[in-house]
Parts: C-alpha cells; sequence; structure tokens
C-alpha cells in the first residue's frame, strides 16, 4: 500500500503542479486560470475572465481555378472558396489572399498550405512561404523539380507562430522557369490553406 501511495497517479499530478508553480513564480493557479506567455520566456496564470474564453479559431480555404504566376516574383495565392470558417476569419472576395485573426485571439497558431505546380521543362526551383501583413516571408520552403520527373509538383508546409489579434496572413509562391507558371486546382489538395489556434494566448 506504502508502495502504491508513492507512485499513484495523484503524486504525479502533485509533481506537474509544483513544477509549473515554480516555472510562474511559486502561484498556484486558481479555478478557471488560464496560462498566458508574457514574453522573454515567461509564463504566468491569469484568470479566464482577464484573457478570453479558451476559443479555437479555424479555417480552410482553396480555389476553384488554376493561378498564372509571373516569373521571379513572390505572389500571394487567391483562395476564393471555403471549406470551413466557422469564424469568419477570410473573405471570398475582398482580399481573398488573407486569413485574419480575431482581435481578442493573439497568441500560438498553426498553419499550412500546398499547392501543386504545373510541369517546367526547365526543371528550377520554386518557393512557398507565409507572410505577414503584407511584410517579408517568415517561413518558407524551397523545392526543386528533378529532370526525370514530367509531372506537376505538390508543394506544401506547415508551421507555428505568435500572432497578435487582428494580424493576417498570406500563402505566398515564387517560381525561376524564365515566363509564368500555373498554380493548378486540384480538388482537395491544391491550393489549400489554412490556420487554427491560438494554442496558447499572449497578453
Amino acid at each position: 500500500m506504502k508502495k502504491d501511495i508513492l507512485t499513484g497517479s495523484w503524486i504525479d499530478t502533485l509533481k506537474q503542479h509544483l513544477s509549473m508553480m515554480l516555472r510562474t513564480g511559486g502561484v498556484a493557479p486558481a479555478a478557471d486560470d488560464v496560462l498566458t506567455y508574457q514574453g522573454s520566456n515567461q509564463i504566468e496564470w491569469k484568470a479566464g475572465t482577464d484573457v478570453m474564453t479558451s476559443t479555437y479559431h479555424w479555417v480552410r480555404v482553396t480555389h476553384d481555378v488554376d493561378q498564372t504566376i509571373a516569373n521571379a516574383t513572390w505572389t500571394a495565392l487567391a483562395f476564393n472558396t471555403e471549406r470551413w470558417d466557422p469564424s469568419g476569419l477570410h473573405d471570398t472576395v475582398t482580399n481573398n489572399s488573407r486569413i485574419t485573426i480575431p482581435a481578442d485571439a493573439g497568441g500560438l497558431w498553426m498553419f499550412g498550405g500546398n499547392a501543386e505546380w504545373d510541369h517546367d521543362a526547365a526543371n528550377t526551383t520554386r518557393y512557398m512561404g507565409v507572410r505577414i501583413n503584407g511584410n517579408a516571408a517568415m517561413v518558407f520552403g524551397e523545392v526543386s523539380m528533378h529532370a526525370a520527373f514530367t509531372g506537376g509538383l505538390i508543394h506544401a508546409m506547415t508551421s507555428w507562430y505568435v500572432l497578435s489579434g487582428s494580424d493576417y496572413v498570406e500563402l505566398i509562391v515564387r517560381q525561376f522557369s524564365g515566363g509564368n507558371l500555373d498554380i493548378m486546382k486540384n480538388n482537395l489538395y491544391s491550393p489549400e490553406f489554412f490556420a487554427i489556434g491560438p494554442f496558447a494566448y499572449y497578453t
């Protein structure tokens, strides 16, 4: 019985609770508190009413026709169709390249996208990235065509980032074929852009 008490699940929970207290200035959480990120690698318990309710937002969008991408130009992909968008993070007409973070939902977000490039006989390099508020890409990936491959090229990426309320993100692409090159429409996987969060709140 003594061994069971020392190794039971309640003792593991106590250890985790004490560990979290040490990392949050020795302050234990009250009922309904939310763990928040305060910057400089500091975390703190705050009353849920001081932060926001723990509501996740999610959105996934696509486009119903091919899109032509000019040579050597970062281009934000357009998305005129919503697979789901219960919180209204996207508009299919106005600025439809954007997913906008709700004003009260700043924090850690996950986002990603995928698209299929048309075949390029020169087998050149393609780029895909995500940018915030129209600025330079905060994360991007690079792929190159293999000379023996004659089909399209599927490009995908996923990442995490701390976003502020009202920030917007866009899925951007670039290619160096020497001419125009299409992002092709393929049902269920091209082009697609999604976001979900926040997984931790930033105050």
